[in-house]
């Protein structure tokens, strides 16, 4: 009677009730991340859940490794034994500057995840239901 909430049988049943309520997120997240950018967009992506749950819905960096810098934001940086800042462009030019202004944060994961919660709960509770035999 108690085997589906002994191991081996929770931990996988845990696992799979997480990464569907995970991909409850995914789509709606796909989509603000496309208003910053299409290589955002599609750098959405779950996965399972391991013994510690960690990440299951991420930004792959292979695609944007960028997304961090827009999701936390960067400060204002500039030198602070030199003049100025030199950085090589695309083509090959310098382009020098004493200040670069940092990016505010766009809290978009924090936004979908506010927005999409009772869904997500919804989504784990159902798969929890199903794998627990009668």
């Amino acid at each position: 009677m108690l085997a589906d909430y002994m191991a081996p049988a929770l931990p996988r049943r845990l696992q799979t009730a997480t990464k569907a309520g995970a991909q409850v997120f995914v789509e709606p997240l796909r989509n603000e991340a496309r208003r910053v950018s299409r290589r955002m967009g599609a750098a959405v992506k779950t996965k399972q859940a391991t013994h510690d749950v960690g990440e299951v819905v991420f930004f792959d960096q292979t695609i944007a490794p960028f997304a961090h810098f827009v999701v936390i934001g960067t400060r204002d940086h500039g030198p602070k034994h030199a003049q100025d800042m030199t950085f090589t462009a695309k083509d090959g030019a310098y382009v020098t500057t004493k200040h670069v202004r940092g990016v505010r944060p766009n809290p978009m994961v924090d936004r979908v995840a506010s927005r999409f919660e009772s869904q997500a709960y919804r989504a784990l509770d159902q798969s929890l239901d199903r794998t627990e035999s009668k």
